[in-house]
């Protein structure tokens, strides 16, 4: 991303410099130059090139942005995959307990995974309406 900034903004400055080549473009030409079709010519094919530049460069951004979310959604998936790994050992224990305050711990240490899991499904229903809004470009 840091190279497409240095990349923007360098296209960014030349704006300056091909709007000077245009003004000098219509002086020429609105004096009659004897050249006028080939500097009008020339001055389009770069305007064009620069047109595509920044089509380029708007595309670039919008590919990296949209690899940067989809990197982010695995990353977020491989922990929501390892932490229900680790709720299921936990979950699944066979562990009952020896006497009433090891299952009063048990049961407390259960009753919050179960919290846990919860919360965390809700996080999930709530990431997935934002990702369904943000494909249909509704936005909070």
């Amino acid at each position: 991303m840091k190279k497409l900034d240095a990349v923007e903004l360098d296209v960014e400055n030349f704006k300056k410099k091909i709007e000077v080549l245009s003004s000098l473009c219509h002086g020429l030409v609105s004096r009659g130059h004897f050249d006028s079709d080939n500097i009008r010519e020339t001055q389009a094919g770069l305007e064009s090139k620069y047109r595509d530049l920044l089509e380029l460069a708007a595309a670039r951004r919008r590919k990296l942005v949209e690899t940067k979310k989809l990197f982010e959604f695995h990353r977020e998936v491989e922990d929501i995959e390892a932490w229900i790994i680790d709720k299921n050992a936990v979950a699944g224990s066979e562990d009952y307990g020896t006497d009433i305050e090891h299952v009063q711990v048990e049961f407390e240490f259960y009753t919050l995974i179960r919290f846990s899991a919860l919360c965390q499904v809700y996080v999930m229903f709530f990431c997935q309406l934002l990702i369904t809004w943000q494909s249909r470009n509704l936005y909070l």
